[in-house]
Parts: structure tokens; C-alpha cells; sequence
């Protein structure tokens, strides 16, 4: 579905898309509806690729300006089945710099990368794998 709004969207005379991730791979399998429990393993039913967080799917060059391509870049991002936002580089440099400020200027110690690391309030309990890998910046 977002490939062909792509492709429908984009310039071919003037612009490119690079897709920077990888086709479906993964294979997801389903029972049929009003079978009972057990007899093993469903179907294949489609493929799907995982993606993690703050991943790039696609980029788009060419002879364009950010400001051109912004409203095609927000329209495929909302079609897309999970959050997902048009960036340029000056975005993400921008981000990462606003980023580090808030981290150099924090004026409380206990971080929640402090409390997880420090098992403070027995908090090991409760966080999943993934705030003892990521200390809660992905949601």
C-alpha cells in the first residue's frame, strides 16, 4: 500500500525513493476460525518485516527541497500501521542536540537509567526486558 502511494506521489523525472528496509520475511501463522486447541502449529498466513523504533523506512532524493516533499512524506506516514514521522537532517540533528542539552543540564540525579541500574524501590520486579535494554526511551 505505501509503495504504490509512492510511487504515485513521487517525480519520476526529478526524484528517487530508496527503501531502507529490508521486503516481508518473517512469516506469520494462523489458525483457521472454529478450530479447537492443539494440533500443532497454524498455516503460514503473510508476511511481515519488523521494524524498530526511530528506523528511517525510505529516503527521498533527487533535485527536491524538504518542503516539497513534507506533505507526501506526512500523507504515507499516516498510512503506515505504526507511528511514524517525515524527518530531514536537519530535523534529526536538531533532535539529537535537544536530546543531549536535556541530558547534560538535568539537574535530578536519579534518572530512570540510575533506578533501573541501582534496582531502586525493587523496580526489577515490574520493567520489562526492554526498559532494563532501552532505560524507557522507547515506548
Amino acid at each position: 500500500m505505501v509503495r504504490l502511494q509512492v510511487a504515485r506521489r513521487l517525480d519520476m523525472k526529478r526524484m528517487f525513493a530508496i527503501w531502507r528496509v529490508d521486503p516481508p520475511w518473517q512469516p506469520v501463522t494462523k489458525k483457521g476460525q472454529g478450530q479447537r486447541m492443539g494440533g500443532g502449529k497454524g498455516a503460514i498466513d503473510h508476511y511481515v518485516t519488523p521494524i524498530k523504533a526511530d528506523r528511517i523506512i525510505f529516503e527521498i532524493g533527487g533535485k527536491c527541497e524538504y518542503a516539497e516533499v513534507h506533505d507526501m512524506l506526512r500523507i504515507i506516514a499516516e498510512r503506515l500501521p505504526f507511528k511514524a514521522e517525515p524527518i530531514s537532517q536537519e530535523l534529526l540533528e536538531k533532535k539529537a542536540a535537544s536530546e543531549k542539552w536535556c541530558e547534560e543540564n538535568n539537574s535530578n540525579k536519579f534518572t530512570l537509567k540510575y533506578v533501573i541500574q541501582n534496582n531502586m524501590g525493587g523496580c526489577h520486579r515490574f520493567l520489562s526486558k526492554y526498559d532494563h535494554k532501552w532505560y524507557g526511551k522507547y515506548f
